[in-house]
């Protein structure tokens, strides 16, 4: 039996691995305001997710710029993407029910306060 004793273990792992890794729905974060975790610029950087697929983003009270446009989500990856200011650019974020983490590779980040690969827009309470 104690042979058998290594293979338990790692089938255990990967049993408790794949519990772990379920795929957000857009459903998970639809609705739902997200608070950067450091400080905008003169108060909140907000981002609500309508359930429509529309967002809208405002990085601070200072800030007279509201990011208005739509987001995607495919697999575990929300890319919202800024309509607004006459231009359109991207940001990424790895998405699940409590947290959006901001994924620098491939983004064009925000027009007045720069977010850092890995920083965190929590979820506030409904």
């Amino acid at each position: 039996m104690k042979q058998h004793k290594p293979l338990y273990i790692v089938l255990l792992a990967l049993l408790l691995l794949a519990g772990c890794s379920r795929q957000v729905r857009p459903g998970d974060i639809a609705g739902r305001t997200y608070r950067y975790e450091k400080d905008g610029v003169g108060g909140p950087f907000t981002i609500q997710l309508e359930e429509d697929g529309t967002f809208t983003f405002h990085e601070g009270s200072l800030s007279s710029y509201i990011g208005v446009g739509t987001w995607t989500l495919e697999g575990n990856t929300l890319c919202i993407t800024d309509e607004g200011a006459g231009k359109s650019w991207k940001n990424y974020f790895r998405a699940d029910e409590k947290a959006l983490t901001f994924q620098a590779e491939g983004s064009e980040n925000f027009l007045y306060r720069t977010v850092a690969d890995g920083e965190k827009f929590l979820a506030e309470e409904p």
